[in-house]
């Protein structure tokens, strides 16, 4: 998806956003894309929509929405037309409320971290929790490792390195990403819990979550990634 991003001068979001892929979702020889000319969103308008609300939704320019679709003025659009929001952004979903044996586990921690890991800096990356039990193993499938665990079961920072992101998105549910340097990154999904923000400078073993089922997910575990470049890679030659 990089790629073609790139080649068409659109963010990957955009081509995310319009062709109704998640994050984890595989693109595959002879597959049509629909490729905006902007990055942006499309909207088919429908009763009740008017410029204004789409700005807001959408987090966009109104002046901009009526420019690059050559609207009259705002007032001009009518139920079933596709408008292009130049620069617009999908709204974020809201968090599920956590309930029954998730939120009990979560509040029983009332905010404060549990202990992080003894790590020896320098040498491979640190194993991401304390459960070693393997679900699933890395393929051209599967993107990481998924490691079962229990909602107690802490998440340890890999390796040292700066926060690049902390929230809700595709299949991932709550995940945390940290750059290490040097084209690597790992992932964390499906968590319960976090206890880092973006942007934060974290430790090698420091706990940054909690194991939980957010996301698409059947049950407690950590889907742990590292990517070299951009590019999945086993997490087993790195560990």
């Amino acid at each position: 998806m990089s790629t073609i991003a790139e080649r068409y001068g659109v963010s990957i979001n955009t081509l995310l956003w319009e062709n109704r892929l998640g994050a984890r979702d595989y693109i595959q020889p002879g597959q049509s894309l629909t490729i905006l000319p902007v990055s942006g969103v499309s909207h088919q308008v429908k009763s009740g929509d008017t410029i204004a609300s789409l700005a807001k939704k959408y987090d966009a320019d109104e002046a901009e929405i009526i420019t690059y679709n050559k609207l009259a003025d705002a007032s001009a659009i009518g139920a079933d037309q596709i408008l292009l929001i130049p620069h617009g952004r999908v709204p974020t979903p809201p968090a599920p409320v956590l309930t029954g044996r998730l939120a009990s586990a979560d509040s029983g921690f009332s905010g404060n971290p549990p202990p992080s890991a003894r790590a020896p800096q320098g040498g491979g990356l640190l194993w991401p929790t304390t459960s070693r039990k393997i679900n699933q193993y890395f393929t051209y499938r599967h993107t990481g490792i998924d490691v079962d665990g229990e909602y107690s079961s802490p998440i340890y920072a890999a390796q040292e390195g700066r926060v690049v992101f902390v929230g809700w998105g595709g299949g991932y549910g709550l995940h945390v990403i940290i750059d290490h340097g040097n084209g690597m990154q790992t992932l964390y999904g499906h968590s319960s819990k976090t206890f880092v923000k973006n942007g934060q400078y974290v430790d090698k073993g420091q706990t940054i979550a909690m194991q939980g089922s957010t996301g698409w997910s059947t049950g407690v575990h950590l889907h742990f990634e590292v990517r070299i470049n951009g590019r999945r890679t086993n997490p087993f030659s790195h560990l």
